[in-house]
C-alpha cells in the first residue's frame, strides 16, 4: 500500500526542477490527493492545506526551469482542483514565445485541464491569456 509523503516532502519535491521528473509528477498528484482528502473530510476548501497545495503547484507552474511538460502537469493538477484561487497564476506560458513553450498541444491540454473554465469570474482572464475569443 502507498503512503502519502509529508506535505513538506511534497513541497520539496515540486519546488526543485533538479528533482527527477517522476518524483515531481508523483508529488503533484499526491498534492492533489491531499487537497481532495481535506475537502472530503472537512467539507470545505478554505483550510491551510488547500491553500498550501495551490501555492506549491502554482510556484512550480511559474518556474520556467521545470520545462513545458512538468509545467503542463502542474497546470493540469491545478485545473482538477476546480478552485477559483488558481486563477491568480499565469497560465499563458503556453502561448508566449516560440519553440516548445508555444506548442499548440500543450495549449490544448492546459485548457482542457482547466476545469475551472466553468467558473464565471476567471473565464475572461484565461480566454485572454490564451487568445481565445
Amino acid at each position: 500500500m502507498w503512503t502519502t509523503p509529508a506535505l513538506s516532502q511534497l513541497e520539496a519535491a515540486v519546488s526543485s526542477p533538479q528533482n527527477p521528473i517522476g518524483m515531481r509528477m508523483r508529488a503533484a498528484y499526491f498534492l492533489r490527493q491531499e487537497y481532495e482528502n481535506y475537502v472530503k473530510n472537512n467539507d470545505d476548501s478554505e483550510g491551510e492545506i488547500c491553500k498550501n497545495v495551490i501555492d506549491f503547484l502554482g510556484m512550480g507552474l511559474q518556474n520556467k526551469e521545470h520545462g513545458s511538460l512538468m509545467r503542463h502537469e502542474f497546470a493540469y493538477v491545478l485545473g482538477q482542483l476546480r478552485d477559483e484561487r488558481v486563477c491568480i497564476y499565469d497560465f499563458s506560458f503556453v502561448s508566449r514565445g516560440g519553440g516548445r513553450e508555444c506548442c499548440l498541444c500543450f495549449a490544448f491540454f492546459n485548457l482542457e485541464s482547466l476545469s475551472i473554465l466553468s467558473l464565471p469570474p476567471p473565464l475572461p482572464k484565461i480566454k485572454k491569456s490564451h487568445n481565445i475569443y
